[in-house]
């Protein structure tokens, strides 16, 4: 598997990263030389080179991933030829700075995979998922910064690059057992995270109210690991639709956990503008609050406005994502600064 990702899917991330600007077709041609149409040729051919290269290379993860998913369903009865299994595969790299103002100016770069399996035979009682389960908990464009508030456990690192912590984030499989959402209106997953975090989790969606313009839903779950112990989540999202291709979204959400002797429950109030474009163009842009409970009283802890931009570029199977931040953070005596994440993203 490691092989595979070296081979494959790394090259991809490289030639996405060094290409996408061979890619446009509607850039301003440049000034006419003498040798201009042999550039401009040359050019040109080593763009179709690069991109049927990458298309072959996709094709053939592809591929792979269906092999695996073709053998792994004949493992568990027999596979229905007209329901045969496929795979899907996310891979992300989050390059992150921020201009600290108590740890100074730094870059973190973390590489992410979420993947899920579908058995037809196997999802009669199970599905396989795989990869950093946070990329789920992303439901917006844009979530607020992970370097600047204390709902999230990704603030800064000493290290540009944490191998360790992007292998236990990434080394993430459960069985989701769905058939008991028809029955009891949750799904159950039963798996093992960061290595050796055995754990349950039950979780349920839904939508309480959609009419005309506005829609209600809920998420929510609740986690028992054998390291992290019990983390329950409760979100209310509320979306009001301006237009077909613009919607207002408010996302509340509480956060309790307890673990060994520590106990905190912690709040967040993110509040967006979303704009959809053509071929798959997203703009979004809001005020986030993020805070924590002391004593049965919320209080506030970190707030400011954030935009983020999301197009393909190149392929249409490649994205780039680019996201500002200013929040602030009062726990940790740091006013708001700011913070930027540029993120690379292969579906395959």
């Amino acid at each position: 598997m490691n092989q595979f990702i070296k081979t494959r899917i790394l090259p991809l991330a490289c030639l996405a990263i060094l290409s996408p600007a061979l890619a446009n077709d509607n850039q301003a041609e440049p000034p006419k030389t003498e040798n201009s149409p042999d550039i401009t040729s040359n050019l040109s051919e080593l763009n179709q080179e690069a991109t049927e290269w990458a298309d072959d290379q996709r094709e053939e993860v592809q591929g792979k991933l269906k092999d695996w998913a073709h053998t792994m369903d004949d493992w568990f009865g027999e596979p229905d030829p007209n329901k045969p299994a496929s795979a899907n595969l996310r891979v992300v790299l989050d390059t992150r700075w921020a201009d600290d103002p108590v740890e100074g100016s730094y870059v973190t770069v973390k590489p992410r995979i979420r993947g899920r399996l579908k058995l037809p035979v196997l999802e009669r009682r199970l599905s396989l998922i795989i990869g950093d389960e946070d990329l789920d908990e992303e439901r917006i464009l844009t979530k607020g910064s992970d370097s600047a508030n204390s709902n999230n456990d990704q603030g800064y690192q000493d290290k540009t690059y944490d191998r360790k912590r992007a292998r236990e984030d990434n080394a993430s499989i459960a069985l989701r057992w769905s058939k008991i959402e028809e029955a009891l209106g949750f799904d159950a997953d039963i798996g093992i995270r960061s290595g050796d975090d055995i754990y349950l989790k039950l979780s349920a969606d839904k939508d309480l109210y959609q009419q005309d313009e506005w829609k209600i839903s809920t998420h929510n779950y609740y986690r028992y690991g054998s390291d992290s112990e019990h983390t329950v989540k409760g979100e209310l999202n509320f979306q009001y639709n301006l237009d077909r291709n613009s919607y207002i979204n408010n996302n509340v959400s509480i956060r309790y956990r307890h673990e060994g002797d520590k106990e905190e429950t912690d709040w967040a109030n993110e509040l967006r503008q979303i704009h959809f474009f053509g071929k798959d163009k997203q703009l979004s842009y809001g005020l986030s609050a993020f805070g924590d409970f002391e004593h049965s009283e919320p209080s506030l802890n970190s707030y400011g406005p954030t935009l983020s931009y999301r197009q393909p570029f190149w392929r249409d199977w490649l994205f780039l994502q680019t996201e500002l931040n200013y929040f602030n953070d009062k726990e940790q005596d740091k006013d708001h600064f700011v913070s930027t994440l540029l993120r690379l993203e292969a579906l395959f």
